[in-house]
């Protein structure tokens, strides 16, 4: 098996391509979708603009995680139901602490943390 570079992780480090790392990986764009939708239909009975950056923020760092992965690899990509501003939050930072999921380049690994230091601090 070859390695695939992430651009971002430093000079030298590669990430060996697995279907634990793809299934993470997927896992984690699917609850920041979730994040973002659950954000999304919160901004609707709210009048707190940071539930807007929450959603749209989401939505784009799920694309950018799977744009980690080979085209392939993203098959396995399936969004599960809402749950809530609160559930989708701690789903993402689950998911975000899963063992395959690092490393991640640094600067979409920073801004995961933005989002849910923000998501938390929205959260009723």
């Amino acid at each position: 098996m070859s390695t695939s570079p992430v651009t971002g992780l430093g000079p030298g480090l590669h990430v060996l391509p697995s279907t634990e790392r793809a299934a993470a990986l997927n896992h984690l764009a699917a609850s920041l979708a979730v994040l973002g939708d659950d954000a999304s239909r919160a901004s609707e009975h709210s009048r707190d603009v940071r539930l807007h950056v929450v959603a749209c923020q989401a939505q784009h760092l799920a694309g950018e995680v799977l744009d980690l992965l080979p085209a392939h690899d993203t098959a396995g990509f399936a969004v599960p139901d809402p749950a809530g501003l609160p559930a989708a939050a701690t789903a993402v930072r689950a998911a975000l602490d899963a063992e395959h999921v690092r490393p991640l380049p640094r600067e979409l690994g920073i801004s995961l943390g933005f989002l849910l230091e923000l998501a938390q601090a929205v959260t009723p």
